[in-house]
């Protein structure tokens, strides 16, 4: 029996007009604002904006799609990554919010990593029931959504490819 798991949804697919629009608007904010890069090396990491101010319709589209699946939210700030060959996001979690939100514009590459939660305090337990629960990867692609709890500690490995990897980060507050 397992008990007390970390809940994390992922969500398939966006119309790729929607992710091309995105894609635009996250080069034209690296090439017009300042990067912020809190986790982000070597890479771009916009400031958080506190508004859709982006695209509303994507903004309407991404509420459509969670509104069954989570409980009652609102976006409380977002900002974009854009990952060149060999730019990274350093372990990190999202303070003061309920989840945090990736959004895929581009394929990660198997590259997003969840940190078990209990790892340090059960490592002997793990490692004795033959258990390697120490992380988890996610396998998203361009269009998905994956959702965590903000405390869940994660990272991004070094991105390989020559195009850039580009995402939207989310930190949700629940109502």
């Amino acid at each position: 029996m397992n008990l007390f798991s970390t809940p994390v949804w992922h969500i398939e697919g966006t119309p790729e007009n929607i992710l091309d629009e995105m894609i635009q608007g996250a080069y034209d904010c690296k090439e017009n604002v300042k990067t912020a890069n809190r986790t982000n090396v070597l890479g771009y990491q916009s400031p958080c904006f506190t508004s859709d101010l982006f695209h509303k319709g994507a903004f309407e589209y991404l509420r459509n799609q969670l509104k069954d699946t989570l409980p009652k939210f609102e976006i409380d700030v977002w900002w974009f990554n854009i990952n060149g060959k060999g730019a990274y996001n350093t372990v990190h979690t999202h303070p003061n919010c309920n989840l945090a939100l990736i959004w895929y514009l581009t394929d990660d590459d198997n590259k997003l990593i969840l940190v078990d939660p209990h790892w340090h305090n059960r490592a002997k337990l793990y490692e004795s029931l033959h258990r390697d629960y120490q992380f988890r990867r996610m396998n998203a692609k361009k269009g998905d959504i994956v959702i965590f709890p903000s405390d869940l500690m994660h990272q991004v490995e070094p991105h390989q490819k020559e195009e850039d990897r580009i995402s939207i980060s989310m930190n949700l507050l629940l109502l």
